[in-house]
């Protein structure tokens, strides 16, 4: 594959992840993050590798073919995810606040919340695949061009990740609104989005 062509799909997938229209992708991740200050950066660069190996696997997978389902139930597997995953935030929101500011809290819920992240990065590639795959079309060496869209999809991921943290710095150290007004209204607001978005892909 030449260079041209690797830049190629690296752009797409930068762009699939980060485009408006693709706004499941991007509520996931917010509701990821949101969970987390900038200050924890440990935290969340646990979380970022959790849920790119969940991607990642499935994502060449189901672009290899080993895997297929069918793309009505990925789009409404990824909505219901994003659903549960805010839920999960509303639901242990004073232990997942407390936690950034006291070591002695239990890390149960951040530990659950990595592995939300595995399991749904894993759903979240099967939509990714989806876009991959009509783009390859009769393709016989997908590895070059799936390596290269996977690269553009993480390098996407972090520029999400980090303009979210930039914006939560701001408005928790300028504006002085808490941790957890931040999580319980941004969580609440993706949960309905999120819900609408599953019940218009239901039907």
């Amino acid at each position: 594959m030449s260079l041209s062509t690797f830049w190629t799909y690296l752009q797409l997938g930068f762009y699939h992840i980060a485009d408006i229209n693709a706004y499941d992708h991007i509520l996931f991740i917010i509701s990821l993050c949101v969970a987390y200050i900038p200050q924890n950066w440990k935290q969340i660069l646990t979380l970022v590798t959790a849920f790119t190996l969940g991607h990642s696997l499935t994502l060449l997978l189901a672009s290899l073919q080993i895997i297929v389902v069918s793309s009505y139930y990925v789009e409404l597997a990824i909505a219901i995810s994003i659903v549960l995953t805010c839920g999960y935030n509303l639901l242990y929101v004073n232990r997942l606040t407390e936690k950034m500011t006291n070591e002695n809290i239990p890390k149960s819920p951040i530990y659950l919340h990595y592995t939300l992240a595995l399991v749904f990065g894993c759903i979240h590639g099967l939509g990714f695949s989806g876009f991959l795959r009509a783009m390859l079309g009769k393709a016989t060496n997908i590895i070059p061009p799936l390596l290269a869209f996977n690269i553009g999809l993480e390098f996407g991921q972090m520029c999400l990740v980090m303009a979210y943290f930039t914006t939560a710095f701001v408005l928790m150290r300028y504006l002085k609104i808490s941790h957890k007004l931040l999580l319980i209204s941004i969580s609440g607001s993706i949960a309905i989005l999120a819900s609408i978005m599953a019940i218009q892909r239901i039907y």
